[in-house]
């Protein structure tokens, strides 16, 4: 069952069969796809980040954003190469001939953060992607409410108080990144896939490869996220985990 119909049965599990489709259908607009990791016999690396912002809602791919910035920067910097001037998220999108080797997967393909929704649910629909009369319509639900508030809590793995629907939300994005993992290790087993972020990107890598079966990729390596200049400094194995995309890449 895609993620967004998953979130559906879960946040209303009670309600009529109807109304789990209109708010799975809600959802679906803030879905976003990978790029890159399906049908390209050149992949090698995969990044590995966390969940859709604003930008990738906008545009429709991952890293569409400042993050995507960072990372042309830093890997421009490491390789001694010049890049487009945009985010690596469009190239990668639009088969940009020198990231052909190169793709994004997010642990969520919804956004996980609360506020990557808002501006395509207020009144002024101020980003123009869901149009006027569109706007309203899941907006003061609860259930809506309910689920985007347990979204931004799963980024907090500190958290230890039980919540039977944010175990069933972390166990349905795990599920689904678990999916895509084992498509991508089936198809590119020799694969380097880079965890980017510890509390989300590598939390849930764990949790996903870890299940039974066990999913083993050969070749991994972590990241902090791109974000905020998050590739600016690196610790030893973090540089070589960075000197490894290069290598593979040009």
């Amino acid at each position: 069952m895609p993620l967004h119909e998953r979130v559906g049965e879960i946040f209303l599990a009670n309600n009529p069969a109807q109304e789990r489709t209109d708010f799975s259908d809600s959802l679906a607009r803030f879905l976003v796809d990978d790029i890159g990791t399906t049908d390209r016999e050149e992949l090698s690396v995969v990044l590995l980040v966390e969940s859709p912002h604003i930008h990738e809602i906008l545009y429709r791919y991952p890293l569409a954003g400042g993050a995507g910035i960072c990372v042309r920067d830093i890997l421009g910097k490491t390789a001694n190469r010049l890049f487009p001037n945009e985010p690596i998220g469009k190239s990668i999108y639009d088969d940009h001939p020198d990231f052909l080797r190169l793709g994004v997967m997010n642990v969520s393909r919804l956004p996980m953060q609360d506020d990557a929704y808002r501006p395509f649910r207020n009144d002024a629909c101020e980003y123009g992607f869901i149009p006027q009369e569109e706007n309203g319509d899941c907006r003061d639900d609860p259930e809506w409410n309910n689920y985007t508030g347990h979204m931004n809590t799963i980024r907090k793995p500190a958290l230890t108080r039980i919540d039977p629907d944010r175990q069933a939300l972390d166990n349905a994005i795990v599920e689904d990144l678990r999916g895509r993992l084992s498509c991508l290790h089936e198809n590119y087993p020799d694969i380097l896939l880079v965890c980017c972020g510890v509390e989300v990107a590598q939390s849930f890598y764990n949790k996903a490869a870890n299940w039974e079966p066990v999913i083993v990729m050969p070749d991994a390596c972590n990241l902090p996220h791109p974000s905020r200049n998050g590739w600016q400094t690196l610790n030893p194995q973090e540089g070589q985990c960075l000197q490894d995309i290069v290598a593979r890449l040009w």
